[in-house]
């Protein structure tokens, strides 16, 4: 696993706002980002590159 930051442009489409992210997955999809960035944002597991 390795630590995946998303920009403000990925933070839009999945509808964060906060400044906060830092994401753990396995592989670049964007599907599964997506959906471990919300798993990870409602146990605030995440970091956000700006």
């Amino acid at each position: 696993m390795y630590p995946v930051y998303i920009t403000s442009a990925d933070m839009g489409i999945i509808g964060i706002t906060s400044i906060e992210a830092k994401i753990f997955v396995v592989t670049p999809s964007s599907e599964y980002i997506r959906s471990r960035i919300m798993l990870a944002y409602n146990d605030v597991h995440i970091f956000v590159s700006p």
